[in-house]
């Protein structure tokens, strides 16, 4: 649950800034940001002048994606909150089921079997991913 103080900096934050930031590191027109995150023209120049107007849902995604970070993460650097949870929640959505499978049985040992079974087989796990 995020507190009143956090909604107001979700509030606060501008995606005019954002895009004019980006297009200042990439040193990229809003045309080719616009082509490269598949954010209408139109729309993309309408936020970066006027600083309260914020993306739709599907265009913040797409911006996201263009950036390479997720929705998670970015959100929560606004608010100031740590972003391990996101990253972990990133990563966790690409598992397979079976490795999905694996890791519930890991968290289902207590602390010692755990640590043992990480002990007995990280030089396995370190044998394949050198030979990858």
């Amino acid at each position: 649950m995020m507190t009143g103080e956090e909604l107001k900096l979700l509030e606060e934050f501008s995606f005019g800034d954002l895009l004019r930031k980006v297009k200042a590191e990439t040193q990229l027109n809003f045309k080719q940001i616009a082509e490269l995150s598949g954010i209408p023209y139109k729309d993309l120049y309408k936020y970066a002048r006027c600083k309260h107007l914020k993306p739709n849902l599907v265009e913040f995604y797409k911006f996201m994606n263009y950036l390479e970070t997720s929705a998670d993460e970015f959100l929560l650097e606004i608010i100031g909150r740590d972003t391990e949870i996101a990253e972990i929640r990133h990563y966790a959505a690409q598992l397979k089921p079976l490795e999905k499978e694996l890791l519930d049985q890991l968290a289902q040992l207590d602390e010692a079997q755990r640590n043992q079974f990480i002990n007995k087989t990280l030089p396995v796990l370190k044998l394949l991913i050198k030979n990858k």
